[in-house]
């Protein structure tokens, strides 16, 4: 079936992808891998506000609030994040 953004079983594929790609990139910690798959999807029209990428420091934080909400993060994962976090005067909460 098609839509105004395309093939139904397209979108599907495209978002199985991001989702991989997102988990292994909050799992990675790492401020540049997060940077390279923000604008690979905002090149391929996931992110079609023009949001502008947030400095470093945010990157990280989210990052590990990220991590610590992931829901296949294992629990060493989810401490790690966690001490991260509250070691640097911040909650887990994303919002």
């Amino acid at each position: 079936m098609k839509n105004d953004i395309g093939d139904d079983n397209l979108i599907k594929e495209l978002m199985q992808e991001w989702i991989l790609e997102r988990n292994v990139v909050i799992r990675s910690l790492d401020v540049e891998k997060f940077k390279a798959f923000w604008k690979k999807w905002s090149a391929r029209g996931f992110y079609r506000n023009g949001l502008p990428l947030p400095d470093d420091e945010v990157i990280e934080i989210s990052l590990y609030k990220m991590l610590y909400n992931l829901e296949s993060a294992t629990e060493e994962e989810k401490n790690k994040a966690k001490e991260w976090l509250e070691s640097r005067g911040f909650d887990v909460f994303l919002m």
